[in-house]
């Protein structure tokens, strides 16, 4: 997998500069994605992870997101103003 660093992509000015080596992505529940458009998150993000269950309260949301750059969620879940 390249690096920004070493072979730019033509999205290395995602998040305020940074390149795709340093993206965080994570999808909090099911985003019933096609199994090839998982693996095109990867394109977007060095690291991606992808929950399989929905969270149960605010707090599993919180502890799922960490401290990703980018968040993708389905219409099963609510993000209050908690999470």
């Amino acid at each position: 997998m390249p690096c920004c660093a070493t072979s730019p992509p033509p999205y290395a000015s995602i998040k305020g500069g940074l390149c795709r080596c340093s993206i965080k992505l994570v999808a909090i529940e099911p985003v019933s994605l096609i199994p090839s458009a998982e693996q095109e998150l990867h394109q977007y993000a060095e690291e991606v992870t992808l929950y399989r269950d929905i969270p149960a309260d605010d707090d599993e949301i919180v502890r799922r997101i960490g401290d990703a750059d980018a968040v993708l969620l389905s219409y099963t879940s609510r993000m209050g103003k908690n999470a």
